[in-house]
């Protein structure tokens, strides 16, 4: 499990300083937060079998150790959620839908980011990606870029027990 903990960290880091790299030449970068936790719960638990299932998620970015890096100096950290209800499973989850989540700074300012999601399976742990723009609020119309990486649920749970009601990982947030 420490081994899936550091390679997960490993993959968020590196997927944020990709899109550090990544920016076009004389962009600023708006906000960066490499480091960030990601906590999905699920009701009912997940289990083997597909079910309409209420999704909560939540997002912390930065922290008081590990500040978000802005073009705003009063940004240094954030927090964002939603909640949806979707058919999803110990073995399935959404991937290519839209959303909309309202991310609100440490400085009482709020982002509206609208991504498209992508999820993925890379070395054994669940990738999210999603991308998309600002589309109101500090930072509207700079494009945006958020990688979480999480454990895939255990298949024992999924099986035998009473299922999974939640996830953890950890997250990168770019605006630029």
């Amino acid at each position: 499990m420490r081994t899936l903990k550091i390679l997960s960290t490993l993959a968020v880091a590196l997927a944020a300083a990709a899109l550090a790299v990544a920016a076009p030449a004389g962009a600023a970068t708006t906000v960066t937060c490499l480091t960030g936790t990601d906590h999905v719960a699920f009701s009912p638990a997940l289990t083997n079998t597909t079910t309409l299932t209420s999704v909560t998620t939540s997002q912390a970015y930065g922290s008081a150790l590990l500040p978000c890096v802005s073009d705003d100096p009063t940004v240094t950290t954030g927090t964002s959620g939603v909640s949806f209800v979707a058919p999803v499973s110990c073995t399935t989850f959404s991937s290519g839908t839209g959303g909309s989540q309202v991310i609100t700074w440490n400085n009482g300012q709020t982002s509206t980011f609208t991504y498209t999601l992508t999820i993925t399976t890379v070395a054994g742990v669940n990738v999210a990606t999603a991308t998309g723009s600002i589309t109101a609020g500090e930072f509207a119309g700079s494009t945006a870029e958020r990688v979480t990486v999480e454990a895939p649920p255990n298949p024992l749970s999924c099986l035998l027990g009473s299922g999974v009601s939640s996830l953890s990982g950890t997250i990168a947030l770019t605006v630029l």
